[in-house]
């Protein structure tokens, strides 16, 4: 038996647009090695059908930029899908998925409902999946002053609209699953993680040439200690407290060497950061912008000494597993998703304050820890994306499989009518 199609929806992909974008080309390649038809559908500047091979396909549908927050991304909105004219309404109609999954809490949720409802097909109708890749609640209280009316409006909207318009839901930790559970009053979540190209960034070894220069261009020299952030420069990953840290660290320094800090991405906070950077760390802080070239940013994981991951409401973060892929010490917020993986054994935990980042990062400079390192490297090695990718379509196939077992008990039961699907 062939194994089941599935069409996936999001707005999160962009060039630069980090985890969601290398998640589903994990997934597509996963789905390429498997011989299973895999269609993605997402936001693009122009129209266009990009088939990868005989089994994978993105469908990329003509969309206006964000007018909010960051207008890097484009959004897919109702009017792509309200209808079987639309674009999106032509993709679902023509593919006629076993599972639609659909990424996005705002203007793509009401697409799940219509799948759900069969309204594309006359009556057959898929198992809609919600994917939870970030919490509502928390990007309510980054971009919205005065978050707590909001987040109590968004727990309000998630439980009443947006998750009974699905048949299961599926979340990348349980940071974020808790939001559905207690905000939004989900019986059940699966939770699945994200995972890591283990062999790329592993792979990856120090180029001393590629420190001197980023340290030179930091402001530094080669015997400075290089600091790196990686990740979107935007509110909810709140890096304010790491260019905080960085300024003390120009007075005082850190295991007899000054510190330097690389921020690697690019975001809407980026021009606000650079402006606090030159006035609380002067000359410590590079900006290198989006690397797109992964091999690239493999070799400046590996260059580093330390990795700093900032925010302590991260949904999941695979940036902090690419860098213990790379053998970077770690430190991260000991609290959010990254607990899924980061622990006092192969990372350095602290409070994400100014404070909390400046002590993680003297203890890591200081420690010299090859064994909290190699565990590092064995936790990235357990979030491979071949193996995270092969089981996340496992629980698709297993979600799909209970939806048509529990529809047949109701026909059984006459307490529903047959559905084509």
């Amino acid at each position: 038996m062939s194994a089941p199609v599935t069409l996936h929806l999001t707005n999160a992909y962009h060039q630069t647009s980090g985890g969601i974008r290398t998640f589903y080309h994990a997934l597509l390649q996963s789905a390429s090695a498997q011989r299973r038809a895999m269609h993605l559908v997402v936001p693009a500047a122009a129209e266009r059908t990009e088939a990868l091979d005989r089994w994978t396909t993105i469908h990329h549908v003509r969309a206006a930029r964000s007018p909010l927050f960051d207008r890097r991304y484009r959004l897919l909105r109702p009017d792509h899908y309200w209808s079987r004219r639309t674009a999106v309404g032509r993709i679902l109609s023509s593919v006629r998925p076993d599972i639609v999954e659909v990424c996005d809490k705002y203007t793509l949720s009401a697409a799940g409902r219509l799948a759900r409802s069969g309204w594309y097909w006359d009556g057959y109708r898929p198992t809609v999946v919600g994917l939870s890749c970030e919490r509502m609640d928390d990007n309510v209280a980054a971009y919205m002053p005065g978050g707590r009316w909001f987040v109590k409006a968004a727990h309000t909207y998630l439980r009443v609209v947006y998750a009974p318009g699905f048949d299961a839901h599926v979340a990348n930790s349980r940071y974020t699953a808790d939001e559905l559970l207690s905000g939004a009053g989900v019986a059940a979540v699966d939770v699945r993680s994200m995972g890591v190209d283990v062999e790329l960034f592993a792979g990856a070894v120090p180029d001393a040439a590629l420190r001197a220069r980023l340290l030179i261009d930091a402001g530094g020299t080669e015997q400075s200690a290089l600091v790196l952030y990686a990740g979107r420069v935007s509110p909810e990953k709140h890096i304010d407290p790491l260019v905080h840290a960085i300024g003390r660290a120009a007075v005082v320094s850190w295991d007899g060497r000054d510190v330097r800090l690389l921020i690697v991405g690019d975001g809407p906070s980026a021009l606000s950061l650079r402006r606090l950077a030159d006035r609380v760390a002067p000359g410590h802080v590079h900006f290198v912008g989006s690397l797109t070239d992964r091999a690239a940013l493999a070799a400046v994981y590996a260059s580093a000494d330390v990795f700093v991951h900032t925010n302590g409401r991260e949904p999941f973060g695979i940036a902090p597993l690419e860098a213990m892929a790379a053998g970077v010490p770690v430190v991260v917020p000991a609290a959010g998703g990254v607990l899924s993986y980061a622990h006092d054994g192969n990372a350095w935990l602290v409070p994400p304050t100014a404070e909390g980042f400046a002590s993680g990062i003297r203890a890591a400079l200081a420690a010299h820890d090859t064994a909290r390192v190699a565990m590092a490297r064995a936790t990235a090695r357990q979030h491979a994306w071949p193996l995270m990718a092969r089981r996340y379509f496992e629980t698709l196939d297993a979600l799909h499989r209970r939806r048509l077992a529990a529809e047949r008990q109701q026909i059984l039961t006459g307490r529903a009518l047959p559905s084509s699907a």
